[in-house]
Order: C-alpha cells, then sequence, then structure tokens
C-alpha cells in the first residue's frame, strides 16, 4: 500500500542519509583517485565491483560522453557524476538522500565543476522529457526496484534512442536473489 510504500522509503532515506553522512573528507578528484571504482578484483586495489563498473565505463567512453547530457541515476556522493564532468559531459545526478546530495555538491564545488545535484525520488524527477542522452547508475538498481514508476521515469527523461547504462553489485539486489 501506499502508506507502506513512503515509510519505506523514509526508512531508505535515513539509512543512507547516515551512511552518506559518515563518509571521508573530500580531496580532488582524478582519473588516479576514480581508478579505485573500475580495478577488477584481481588487480592491486581493485574490488568485486570493479569488474562490472569497468565494463560500464568502457561503454561510456566507447559511445562517448564529451558534450553530452549526462544524468547519474542514484548518484550518491557524485564521484561518477564529477569524473564525467571532468570528461567533458553536462552533467545532472539526483538521489533519495539530502545528505548525499549536499556532499555531491561539496564535492562538485571543491573540483571546480558545476553539476546539477537533486535529492528526489527516481519515480518523479525534476527534469525535462528527453532531457537526459546518457542515463549512468552505479549500484542503483536495488534501490529503485522495489518503487512502482521508476522505469517509466527514466524513459521519460532520456531521450529518445538514448544510452541507458546500469551495473549492479551482487549484494542485496532483488532481481539477482530470484535466481
Amino acid at each position: 500500500d501506499g502508506v507502506g510504500k513512503r515509510a519505506y522509503a523514509a526508512m531508505e532515506r535515513a539509512f543512507h542519509d547516515e551512511r552518506y553522512g559518515a563518509s571521508a573528507p573530500l580531496r580532488p578528484d582524478t582519473r588516479l583517485t576514480f581508478r579505485d571504482s573500475i580495478t577488477p578484483p584481481y588487480l592491486p586495489g581493485g574490488s568485486p565491483r570493479g569488474v562490472t563498473q569497468l565494463r560500464a565505463y568502457e561503454l561510456l567512453l566507447r559511445e562517448g560522453i564529451e558534450g553530452k547530457q549526462v544524468l547519474d541515476y542514484a548518484c550518491g556522493l557524485g564521484k561518477w557524476s564529477v569524473h564525467l564532468a571532468q570528461l567533458g559531459a553536462h552533467v545532472s545526478g539526483f538521489d533519495l538522500s539530502g545528505v548525499a546530495i549536499e556532499r555531491a555538491n561539496e564535492r562538485a564545488a571543491y573540483n571546480g565543476l558545476e553539476i546539477r545535484f537533486d535529492e528526489a525520488d527516481a519515480a518523479a524527477l525534476p527534469y525535462e522529457d528527453g532531457q537526459f542522452d546518457v542515463a549512468v547508475g552505479i549500484a542503483a538498481l536495488h534501490h529503485v526496484s522495489k518503487y512502482p514508476g521508476t522505469a517509466d521515469e527514466l524513459l521519460r527523461v532520456l531521450r529518445p534512442g538514448g544510452l541507458a547504462v546500469f551495473t549492479e553489485n551482487f549484494g542485496h539486489n532483488p532481481l539477482l536473489e530470484l535466481g
């Protein structure tokens, strides 16, 4: 029911606000600091997520993002937003957590970048129809797949023929747990 879903979303928001509130101090973002996000586990400094995130990154670079309107879907602290903006994309990002959005804005300012960040629900995005050429979501699906309307809303803000690139970690993913 609607009340239960709103209560669940409020719990999820509070959880992420607390988690993001405990994030590390800001540092300049460079290609080297971004590298840990896309390094596979068999390389020094790698992580299990590095494999899927590297594939997403390679796809984005192959398609080209310079000058394109990019949506960082459930952007968290804005690490991908900052890096994609450094590569020449015009980036907007959203997250359910207001604390994450505060930190993402701080991160963009710290790196001298103009990025639009919005606290928003994935089922009611504050963007125009067809505004984005590319949408990228890193470990976002397990957060939004349980809420109705999120896929339709993504399709609404993505231009016809636009590219959506999502990666998912294996933990707490209801789609993967079905298998």
